[in-house]
């Protein structure tokens, strides 16, 4: 799809979910400014709600925190003004990684949640291209890191099953801007235009070159 078409479906999608969301922002090649465009890419930060347990009376017996992003979107799915769907074809519905279909144009969203703490790893991973991504992960993991979910954890092998304490588990790197999640891993910021993944293991080399020099 011609970027134009892709980014005002996106955008559209933005302004419809931004006011449940703490923080959001398009990734992928859209953000890489390509001309053609495959599928979309969004990241987010869904804002926090409450919903509650209520008996037969009104009283309310448990309240429970949930994302009103979740929330809002079970509700506009299937109905009519709703310009999207969930993918039937690769079926992603899990609680970081949400993947909706366009009604009209067939085009795909892949909507990823993550928190202050991890929006700079998310965002980085996520805006590509994939060689990068993989770039940026494996130098991560040879300085003694790992990359889950967007976050960057210090200094411990990544368990198969993930962490039990999630996004809340004390290893994590805070990286609150892609800035951030670039330092950590030793690099400079770059455009995303201009993201490749031999750019990333040239700086590597200058770092490991400076070392050895000094």
């Amino acid at each position: 799809m011609k970027r134009a078409m892709a980014l005002s479906i996106a955008q559209n999608l933005v302004e419809e979910i931004s006011p449940v969301c703490d923080r959001i922002q398009i990734a992928g090649s859209l953000r890489r400014e390509k001309h053609e465009v495959k599928d979309i890419e969004i990241v987010a930060i869904p804002a926090m709600g409450e919903t509650h347990v209520i008996d037969m009376f009104g009283n309310i017996l448990e309240s429970k925190k949930c994302s009103t992003l979740d929330t809002l979107l079970d509700f506009n799915l299937g109905q009519e003004a709703f310009a999207w769907e969930k993918d039937e074809e690769l079926k992603r519905w899990g609680p970081r990684y949400k993947r909706l279909r366009h009604r009209e144009t067939g085009i795909c969203c892949d909507l990823f949640f993550t928190t202050e703490r991890g929006w700079g790893g998310c965002l980085a991973i996520r805006t590509g291209p994939w060689d990068f991504s993989r770039a940026l992960v494996t130098l991560a993991r040879r300085q003694g890191k790992h990359v889950a979910d967007g976050y960057l954890i210090h200094h411990h092998p990544k368990p198969k099953c993930g962490c039990s304490k999630g996004a809340g588990c004390p290893l994590i790197v805070p990286t609150p801007e892609e800035a951030d999640f670039f330092a950590e891993i030793d690099l400079p910021w770059i455009e995303p235009v201009e993201r490749a993944a031999s750019w990333v293991w040239e700086k590597a080399k200058k770092r490991i070159f400076r070392e050895v020099e000094g």
